[in-house]
């Protein structure tokens, strides 16, 4: 660091922000402490200074379904549907309560995942014959990528998007896949195929995946390879 006079700031989901001041003096960086003070929740209908209050949102004439905080827990999402809109997200910002954004994907289409970095969600739409899962981009609306599925998972890093669909075969009700996307180039990436693929997770760090069916396995998210099941 160079010699100088720095202002820091200090944050953390359920405490107010605070800002502090250190010196730089001889390449020598004093310690010192940030004291945090906890966001205290007043009676609903109550005055107070934002943020210290009760935060309430409502999302009219439609069933929230799903409620996710971001990462750094500063944003909230809501996911939910209504009968003449369809699925719509709504996002809020957790310090002031004030609303992002509320993006409507229409009638017959449902959000199925939100990326970690909350740039993109998938979206099931119903075709004439299936289903697809559209890529969209969370602060436009605007479709990215569009591939043929019924469910759709974000890798930790947003970078991949597994898209699971049935396999074309003698009975292709009983089989599945997971095909990995990359979402910049569309790409496919690799394929699971080798046991029925119904549903999958990731571990935090997405070094991991569990596929599940009539069952479990834990696989290298990289290689596929089953580890355990």
């Amino acid at each position: 660091l160079r010699v100088a006079g720095y202002k820091l700031t200090a944050g953390r989901a359920g405490y107010n922000s605070e800002e502090g001041h250190v010196n730089v003096t001889s390449g020598v960086l004093s310690t010192f402490t940030i004291e945090l003070k906890r966001i205290e929740a007043v009676e609903e209908g109550a005055s107070a200074p934002p943020p210290n209050y009760v935060m309430e949102r409502r999302m009219e004439t439609s069933q929230t379904r799903e409620v996710v905080f971001s990462k750094n827990g500063l944003q909230l999402l809501s996911i939910g549907n209504g009968s003449a809109i369809g699925d719509r997200l709504i996002q809020w910002d957790t310090g002031t309560g004030r609303l992002l954004k509320n993006i409507e994907v229409g009638y017959a289409n449902t959000i199925v995942d939100v990326s970690p970095d909350l740039r993109l969600m998938a979206v099931k739409a119903t075709k004439d014959v299936g289903y697809a899962i559209k890529v969209m981009d969370v602060s436009s609306g605007r479709m990215v990528r569009e591939w043929p599925g019924y469910h759709a998972v974000f890798s930790p890093d947003s970078k991949t998007v597994v898209i699971l669909r049935p396999t074309v075969g003698i009975r292709p009700e009983d089989e599945h896949e997971a095909v990995f996307w990359d979402v910049e180039s569309g790409n496919r990436l690799q394929t699971w195929w080798d046991l029925p693929v119904c549903c999958i997770l990731f571990s935090p760090y997405g070094h991991w995946a569990v596929t599940a069916h009539e069952g479990a396995a834990i696989r290298d998210a990289d290689t596929g390879e089953v580890m355990h099941r």
